[in-house]
């Protein structure tokens, strides 16, 4: 679906250049800045986007310690 790739998109490009930290506390409303808004049936397509961002980072820093 164009609007979920768009949205992944929107979440990685709203995470560039920041902390992980800083990246987890990212909000929809961020991730929506780069368009006008998603249809009222793709609302839930930002917080789906952040949900897998935090899965990637979870695993990013499981990865990390595992080799430290």
């Amino acid at each position: 679906c164009g609007f979920g790739l768009a949205a992944l998109s929107l979440a990685c490009e709203a995470a560039k250049g920041k902390t992980i930290e800083e990246a987890r506390r990212l909000t929809p409303d961020e991730v929506q800045q780069g368009v006008d808004g998603f249809p009222p049936r793709r609302q839930n397509y930002p917080v789906d986007a952040l949900a897998a961002l935090a899965v990637a980072l979870d695993d990013y820093q499981q990865k990390r310690a595992a080799t430290n």
